[in-house]
């Protein structure tokens, strides 16, 4: 089974997506490391033995090289009715991120101690 290629390492994909402005140039960026990362759930279910199984697949979230990732606020008064009827239990706005505000928790330690709180510790 062949894995598509992808057009950067995935160590890179931060930064790509990092210098997308719209949501259309989020979705270029994206689209074929979707369709990487389907066709090697194939390869994990079917070909154990394949040289991908064991590779490293993750995006570097907390290494220290990777760019932070940030919050793209939605811009509620521009948005038609059809798209914010998408959002079924939409935030008040003093509970919204503003735009640039950190979008994950600073390191893998803190993520861990929030996880097993919303987990209960079950996981």
């Amino acid at each position: 089974m062949e894995l598509p290629k992808l057009p950067a390492p995935i160590d890179q994909f931060l930064y790509r997506t990092k210098q997308c402005q719209t949501q259309e140039e989020i979705r270029n960026v994206t689209e074929p490391y979707m369709r990487y990362e389907s066709k090697l759930r194939e390869v994990f279910s079917q070909q154990p033995d394949h040289p991908a199984v064991s590779q490293n697949h993750l995006v570097p979230v907390f290494a220290a090289k990777s760019p932070q990732i940030t919050v793209r606020a939605r811009n509620l008064e521009k948005e038609s009715n059809a798209v914010k009827d998408h959002y079924l239990l939409a935030l008040p706005d003093d509970q919204r991120k503003p735009n640039g505000a950190p979008a994950t928790v600073a390191d893998f330690a803190t993520f861990k101690t929030n996880f097993n709180l919303f987990s209960d510790s079950s996981l």
